[in-house]
């Protein structure tokens, strides 16, 4: 009996402790926001850090496809914390947001590259902002 009660109370124990981390694909997102990714591509210390740095200082790149909008650029985050994205349009603007999901945190930074594909089935050229959140 008492065997049976620890493996109760092992498995409910287990089962409590379900890593229930939200991932990008769960958050709600704005209808024009196609798809959204962010993949690290250098960490402080690594070689091409260095060479990679300057390029925080470009500026957003968008190209417009049809009704397509295409977004890339280069960011300093925060080298142990998950992102998630989303956009906000207002009139002629769009606002590109790059959110830190809630989890660990490190004194240690990265350098992403965020890519965002957004519809535009008017065909506008908007002005585009990052906003971190």
């Amino acid at each position: 009996m008492s065997n049976t009660l620890c493996l109760l109370l092992l498995t409910f124990l287990f089962l409590s402790c379900e890593n229930k981390e939200t991932g990008p694909e769960q958050l709600p997102q704005h209808q024009s926001l196609i798809y959204f990714k962010t993949s690290t591509v250098a960490e402080l210390g690594d070689k091409n850090w260095f060479e990679l740095q300057p390029k925080l200082n470009d500026t957003i790149k968008v190209e417009y496809i049809d009704d397509i909008i295409f977004v890339s650029r280069f960011i300093e985050v925060n080298a142990c914390t998950k992102y998630a994205g989303d956009v906000a349009i207002k009139r002629d603007s769009i606002f590109l947001i790059h959110k830190a999901l809630p989890g660990d945190a490190c004194t240690s930074t990265a350098i992403d590259k965020v890519t965002y594909i957004i519809k535009n089935p008017q065909m506008k050229k908007y002005r585009i902002i990052l906003k971190h959140e």
